[in-house]
């Protein structure tokens, strides 16, 4: 089921119309912890707490659009993504900002067992995501590979159980989780060591609109990052920000 916040198409607008508008709307998945919760009566989460501090800053007001699919934003009130993509050749037509976050996969086991290359994971139970990079290289091998888990945190709870020997998880899970878990401890090896392939920044993304409203953006993120006020949003959710010019 699709959750959505308004209803009707409106084109999104340039900095200087949102800002006469005085309403800036956030499309985000209502289902997505660390990164958003819309299915209380209290939104909350890392992209909404972004949403917030950069409408305060805009001095407009912030309404969500909640969306399951990022090409549902063409059928709801959606002005921006809090979480986009940042990568090599992008051709995207979304104005963006500098990066605020990276991603990347990481192989956790329970502390004692090393994991260091490929190899290691021979003959070992594996949980991973299905259709995932790290899901396609364990294929080659001679791994018992599980794909019952489609979340972080229940891979990083099969992981402490003893369920599965390995889990592959992103930086962004494993940190909410420890989070939740201050107790839980884990070994970690990057998930490169399952593939040439490295992480990617992410950056808020603006549809449709102008230049000047993603300089204006990466203004307020750096307010932000000065005053302490961006890394405080991130250590909410077990996280911290990228670097403003990595």
């Amino acid at each position: 089921m699709v959750l959505i916040a308004s209803v009707g198409h409106a084109d999104a607008v340039t900095l200087a119309q949102m800002k006469k508008r005085g309403l800036m709307t956030v499309c985000a998945n209502p289902d997505s912890m660390p990164f958003a919760d819309g299915l209380g009566s209290k939104p909350a989460g890392l992209q909404v707490d972004l949403a917030r501090a950069l409408g305060r800053e805009l001095a407009v007001d912030v309404e969500f659009s909640w969306i399951e699919m990022r090409y549902q934003a063409a059928y709801v009130e959606c002005d921006a993504f809090m979480g986009v993509g940042i990568l090599p050749n992008d051709d995207s037509p979304l104005k963006k900002t500098e990066p605020i976050l990276w991603i990347e996969w990481l192989a956790v086991t329970k502390p004692g067992r090393s994991i260091s290359k490929i190899e290691d994971m021979d003959h070992l139970r594996v949980a991973v995501q299905s259709g995932s990079m790290p899901h396609a290289a364990l294929l080659k091998r001679p791994v018992d590979i599980s794909v019952a888990r489609t979340r972080d945190g229940e891979v990083l709870d099969a992981v402490t159980s003893g369920e599965v020997d390995v889990g592959f998880v992103t930086n962004i899970g494993l940190g909410w989780y420890l989070k939740r878990h201050p107790n839980a401890a884990f070994t970690q090896a990057h998930g490169s060591i399952v593939n040439n392939g490295d992480g990617y920044f992410m950056g808020i993304g603006f549809r449709r609109s102008d230049s000047a409203m993603a300089e204006e953006a990466n203004r307020i993120l750096d307010k932000l990052r000065k005053s302490g006020e961006l890394a405080s949003i991130f250590a909410n959710y077990g996280l911290s920000p990228a670097k403003m010019h990595p």
